[in-house]
């Protein structure tokens, strides 16, 4: 299956046997990603020391969106590739996805990730930089007050 990630070529995607970016394990069946490991039978992340259980979805959402940092992944392609268009309430439930991952998997600056909402296109997982954490900290200071 293929999907269009910068509304240019496309890139075969598989989010579970697909290994673009990440460090394989073959015996145990896990990717790690930064401080991130994703152990695949069991559909959990290990962020740090703590284990974070994900709905099958919600994990096969976040491992598409590690494997591929910093392309856009269209909402779209993810509704095709996860949902298979089955559902008319898929796009609001997408949505609530993503807000998941990012609370569940703490994706902020501080943990090396941000997951980043591109309007109207679809998401972005990009690795932290200086700017996205200055940005990341004006945008909570901004949202408390």
């Amino acid at each position: 299956m293929c999907i269009d990630v910068h509304g240019g070529p496309t890139a075969s995607v598989n989010p579970v046997t697909d290994a673009h970016a990440g460090e394989v394990e073959p015996r145990t069946q896990s990717s790690t990603f930064g401080v991130y490991r994703f152990h695949f039978a069991a559909a959990k992340v290990q962020v740090h020391d703590s284990v974070v259980k994900l709905t099958r979805r919600e994990f096969e959402l976040a491992l598409m969106l590690f494997r591929q940092p910093g392309r856009l992944l269209t909402r779209e392609a993810v509704l095709e590739l996860l949902w298979q268009n089955d559902d008319v309430g898929a796009s609001r439930s997408l949505d609530t996805h993503v807000c998941r991952i990012r609370k569940h998997l703490k994706l902020t600056p501080a943990n090396g990730f941000v997951l980043t909402t591109i309007y109207r296109r679809g998401y972005r997982l990009d690795e932290a930089t200086i700017e996205s954490e200055a940005i990341f900290e004006y945008s909570t200071t901004r949202r408390r007050q």
